[in-house]
């Protein structure tokens, strides 16, 4: 949020430049962080995952996040704004869900939680496993939920399911599914999820699919990619039908009369900010020079005299090099 609250002058030449004649105001706008406001990455060499939840500068992204609210509800009186709410399987890393519920609150935006309807069941699942088998968190060949037919094995088919009901239960690691710049290393399972988040102090996991005893197999979800952040595109698919979810219900309740329809109207007071004049010079930067291409238009950051050894932090495709 604070990256976008540099960019707010940027990103309005470029969204405005794309609306069609008949219309100057988009009809609605989706601000998704992803799992990363709580990283505070904005020009910073290094990503900090944070496992606290008020961390120092805690305030510094809530303040922020106020800062994007506010201007977009101010610039746009008719648009339609809401949150959503991403997770991640990194299970100590704290997200931007709770800052961004107090300004959702205080400014009366509407939040779409992908958290709040996968990962309940996620914890459900590693319980059960754990139930199971402590060491590699594998399931029983018997514990397949059959699709239609007695024949169907748990690799027949892409949404056969163990423990749970597809999705949210062990399926079959379906690769193809996810991003290529994702796939490293191939499909990551439940206890290699485990056992990167450290919560196991207790005992030594065994994750590797040699370990996996005779007649178990390993469990997958199939709405993570294997570097337990990104979705994969049943995950994206599970994001797209809560979006439309929401909206239609948004829409079928102004049908039937429950909602009216009114102006996006700004709060008596502020949420964290001093006043409101903090929040418009906050939001209110001319020019940020950028590393990579975010909107139409871009400042691009370039050397200052001998330029030999410089190079830019996105030059190297997304392979996340740290440093200049």
């Amino acid at each position: 949020s604070c990256s976008m609250a540099k960019r707010l002058n940027v990103m309005y030449s470029d969204l405005e430049s794309k609306l069609p004649p008949s219309s100057d105001e988009p009809d609605l706008i989706i601000l998704e962080f992803a799992v990363n406001d709580y990283e505070g990455q904005d020009h910073l060499v290094q990503v900090r995952y944070q496992a606290s939840v008020f961390f120092e500068g805690f305030m510094d992204i809530t303040l922020c996040s106020e800062v994007v609210i506010h201007s977009l509800l101010k610039r746009y009186k008719n648009t339609a704004i809401m949150f959503l709410e991403m997770q991640t399987a990194i299970l100590p890393r704290k997200t931007g869900a709770l800052l961004h519920m107090g300004v959702a609150t205080h400014y009366q935006i509407p939040v779409v939680s992908y958290a709040e309807t996968l990962f309940h069941g996620f914890a459900e699942l590693i319980h059960k496993l754990e139930r199971m088998d402590p060491i590699s968190y594998s399931f029983d060949d018997s514990e397949l939920m059959l699709g239609s037919g007695d024949n169907v094995t748990f690799l027949s088919t892409a949404t056969s399911s163990a423990l749970f009901p597809y999705p949210h239960g062990c399926s079959p690691c379906q690769p193809q599914n996810i991003i290529s710049q994702f796939r490293q290393g191939g499909c990551k399972s439940i206890c290699t999820f485990v056992e990167r988040s450290n919560i196991v102090r207790d005992r030594k996991l065994k994750c590797k699919a040699n370990d996996i005893p005779s007649g178990r197999k390993e469990c997958f979800v199939p709405y993570l990619a294997p570097d337990a952040v990104h979705p994969s595109a049943v995950g994206h698919g599970i994001v797209m039908d809560l979006l439309v979810h929401s909206l239609a219900s948004a829409q079928r309740s102004s049908c039937e009369g429950a909602g009216t329809p009114y102006q996006n109207e700004l709060p008596m007071t502020t949420f964290v900010a001093k006043t409101t004049n903090e929040l418009k010079v906050r939001g209110d930067f001319l020019v940020v020079n950028d590393v990579a291409r975010i909107f139409s238009r871009w400042d691009q950051l370039k050397p200052v005299g001998n330029p030999n050894g410089f190079e830019r932090y996105a030059d190297d495709l997304l392979k996340q090099r740290m440093g200049w």
